[in-house]
């Protein structure tokens, strides 16, 4: 399965709650969607920092999957962005091999 990396995920108030999934590992992100589907989220990927950013500019809000080994922007500039825009969002760093069904749990758990 591969999940998509696309603004059109976008709500309107409507349907499942979303989760952002920021990493720039397509395979991890696939995994992470399937997982937050399963769940009850709609998953929306942003594969880069500036994708990430414009996505929260267009609005998207939830639970935060982050993986900082992004390929163009900062971390901290994202982090930062988000802490603006969503100051009580649930934040999941993702580093190094870590088991996404650990993060899907404690994302679920504390939300």
């Amino acid at each position: 399965m591969t999940c998509e990396n696309t603004t059109t995920a976008t709500r309107d108030g409507h349907g499942p709650p979303r989760a952002l999934i920021i990493t720039p590992n397509a395979d991890r992100s696939a995994s992470l969607h399937v997982r937050l589907r399963d769940k009850g989220y709609a998953p929306v990927w942003a594969s880069t920092g500036l994708e990430a950013l414009n996505l929260l500019r267009m609005g998207v809000r939830g639970p935060v999957l982050f993986d900082s080994n992004l390929p163009d922007v900062d971390p901290d500039t994202v982090l930062d962005r988000i802490a603006r825009v969503m100051p009580s969002a649930l934040l999941v760093l993702l580093s190094g091999p870590a088991n996404d069904d650990d993060a899907i749990h404690l994302m679920h758990e504390t939300a």
